[in-house]
């Protein structure tokens, strides 16, 4: 799991479904962005988020980006011991998007200097065109 901005990160699915990483780093709230919704750790009373999005140039992320934005500030603020993990398959594209689009609306960064920022914290960020577009 890559650390992006204080208590969130980006990870792959098999982070996502480790219980033991999950505990070692805090997790609290769980956003999956992928078509099947994954099996995490039930015995840790997390909070869960699933976006059932192909990683498809043409795929509509757009339409949940709001809302995924909204989820992530809620898990931020209502604690401040609670951690969000992002993740879908790899940790690249598909939530890679997702944590942009909160970096970018909760900074006063630009689209690709929030791009570029999330690839110094995790260097196989790449969002497929169609979602570079979208953000």
């Amino acid at each position: 799991a890559s650390l992006i901005i204080p208590r969130l990160y980006l990870s792959n699915l098999f982070t996502a479904r480790d219980g033991i990483q999950l505990k070692h780093l805090g997790i609290t709230h769980v956003l999956s962005v992928m078509e099947e919704e994954p099996k995490v750790p039930q015995d840790m009373g997390l909070q869960t988020l699933h976006v059932p999005i192909r990683d498809e140039v043409g795929a509509d992320l757009l339409a949940y980006l709001e809302d995924t934005t909204e989820w992530i500030k809620v898990a931020l603020t209502e604690n401040d011991t609670n951690k969000v993990l992002v993740h879908c398959l790899v940790g690249m594209s598909r939530s890679a998007t997702v944590v942009c689009a909160y970096v970018l609306a909760t900074t006063n960064l630009s689209p690709s200097e929030t791009i570029d920022f999330v690839v110094s914290r995790r260097c196989v960020v790449a969002p497929n065109t169609g979602f570079r577009k979208q953000l």
